[in-house]
């Protein structure tokens, strides 16, 4: 189901739950295997890749990218108790790291991740929808993204609803999207960098661009015969 519980936003549930679940694992939407089938070829062809998951929590795909050879791996996540949790439980996997870090102020030198993958954690930051935590959060990811990387999006977000956010930055990015079951993907491949200058709050949306990824989308799920994903 897509999350709807005005709580998955602060820090104080997620160390709540992380508290509460042990030792255990979870994942959202998708497992290693298909995230792995999502990455774009420059990834699976570079083991040296930097490689950055927002909102890790006490997800096993970070793990499973070290375990197929990606020794740079960053995971991110505001709740500092499941970053210790997920540093011990992996203390065997050398270079990864765990980085208690906010999304939406990310505290790394510009240009660096071949590739940001966020399952699940855009769902809880844009929950109320508030643009400037929205955009902070694009901002953010959009500097620490070499040009020629990709930001890879999985969430309960329905095209209507996400891309008039991640089309804002349509100078920078290009954006491609597809269905996957009830929730969608969106990948999203830097094109160059921008001006320090840039002012993200001052941008809009380009509601042509928006109607005809969507209607690109309408296509698709159309020749597939499924339903679109729910936002």
């Amino acid at each position: 189901r897509p999350l709807h519980v005005g709580m998955y936003e602060t820090r104080s549930y997620w160390d709540a739950r992380y508290t509460q679940d042990g030792d255990g694992c979870y994942d959202w939407y998708l497992e290693f295997e298909s995230c792995f089938n999502l990455l774009p070829d420059h990834i699976h062809g570079n083991k040296d890749s930097q490689i950055l998951i927002t909102g890790c929590g006490n997800s096993k795909v970070g793990p499973l990218f070290h375990a197929a050879g990606f020794k740079n791996v960053v995971n991110i996540d505001f709740s500092a108790i499941v970053i210790e949790k997920m540093k011990e439980r992996c203390s065997h996997c050398p270079g990864m790291q765990w980085i208690a870090m906010d999304v939406t102020n990310m505290h790394w030198t510009p240009l660096y991740f071949d590739l940001v993958l966020d399952k699940g954690t855009w769902d809880a930051v844009a929950y109320r929808r508030d643009q400037d935590q929205i955009k902070r959060m694009l901002w953010h990811i959009l500097r620490v993204l070499k040009v020629g990387g990709t930001y890879v999006l999985i969430t309960s977000w329905a095209p209507p609803d996400c891309l008039p956010y991640l089309t804002l930055l349509e100078p920078f990015w290009d954006v491609d999207h597809r269905a996957a079951g009830w929730f969608a993907v969106y990948k999203v491949t830097k094109r160059r960098h921008p001006p320090h200058t840039l002012c993200l709050q001052s941008m809009e949306p380009n509601p042509h661009s928006v109607h005809a990824l969507c209607a690109g989308m309408e296509v698709l799920l159309l020749n597939l015969g499924q339903d679109g994903p729910s936002g």
